[in-house]
């Protein structure tokens, strides 16, 4: 009795590793990468070749490699470029590749995807600016389930955003140039962002900051925090944006006033250390 027990487990573990290698793992990756192709393209982007993934067997690490992504002239970029990736999903995560698994996601609540993911670096070209970005970290990534079923069924607008939040964000190194119509440099050190939800980034950290203009040093921060930081809503800045493009120059103050100076402050907390400001060729340091 107890080697049949045994057998049927060895051929039930074989069956389910054969399943995951010739079913599971390609069906994930291509529907993994459709899914980036898809974000970027939300994003106004393209990839110039099709994004390649790769599942590791039994770990859900999703790994995907470097890619570029077209030019668009029209909006001055130039030159986009996402270093290798790795992704751990959840199970939810697997269930939303498949189209079998779709249908046991949560129909209320966030649906966590991601337990951690790592890219190695990201640069972007522009005609006026260009921006790179060094080992960008994130843990807990959730959607909304509506959202995400939307996402999943390909019935969100072209241009949808989608509210995820993430328990902790990691960024090594940032640094930003911009040309016209002066030469700045921003370079940014470790960055941390902790507890975003949908409208509020809970904790934000950012060390040794540096503005230079033209060369010359303008502000240096040793570290920024930022705490309770409101986030507006997709709603709120829609109506903004449909304020703008109308009216008179009146009317669009008025719009920037009501989104900006509400009842609620935009930041709850703020901690400045080792603040070095050039004002008119003259240094304070506070």
């Amino acid at each position: 009795m107890f080697k049949k027990i045994l057998l049927l487990f060895l051929l039930l573990c074989i069956g389910t590793g054969l399943a995951y290698q010739f079913w599971l793992k390609p069906t994930v990756e291509k529907e993994a990468s459709a899914s980036l192709a898809e974000i970027l393209r939300m994003q106004g982007l393209e990839a110039k070749e099709p994004i390649k993934a790769s599942l590791a067997t039994f770990t859900r690490t999703l790994s995907i490699e470097p890619f570029e992504v077209k030019p668009i002239p029209l909006l001055g970029l130039e030159a986009g470029r996402f270093a290798p990736s790795r992704v751990r999903l959840t199970w939810y995560g697997l269930l939303a590749c498949t189209e079998y698994g779709k249908k046991w996601l949560p129909k209320e609540g966030d649906v966590k995807l991601v337990e951690e993911g790592l890219l190695d670096a990201l640069s972007i070209k522009a005609k006026q600016a260009s921006m790179t970005c060094s080992n960008l970290a994130v843990e807990d990534v959730s959607l909304p389930a509506q959202t995400l079923l939307r996402f999943l069924n390909s019935q969100d607008a072209p241009n949808m955003r989608p509210p995820f939040s993430f328990s902790r964000m990691k960024v090594g190194k940032t640094e930003i140039e911009a040309n016209e119509p002066k030469k700045i440099n921003l370079h940014l050190g470790p960055m941390t962002m902790e507890g975003l939800s949908q409208t509020k980034l809970a904790t934000l950290l950012i060390r040794d900051m540096l503005i230079q203009e033209n060369g010359q040093e303008m502000l240096r921060l040793g570290s920024l925090r930022q705490e309770d930081i409101q986030l507006f809503s997709q709603d709120e800045w829609a109506t903004l944006i449909a304020k703008m493009s109308l009216g008179s120059s009146q009317k669009q103050q008025d719009a920037l006033i009501d989104l900006f100076c509400g009842d609620k402050p935009l930041v709850g907390y703020t901690e400045i250390t080792d603040l070095l400001a050039t004002v008119e060729k003259n240094p304070l340091k506070i």
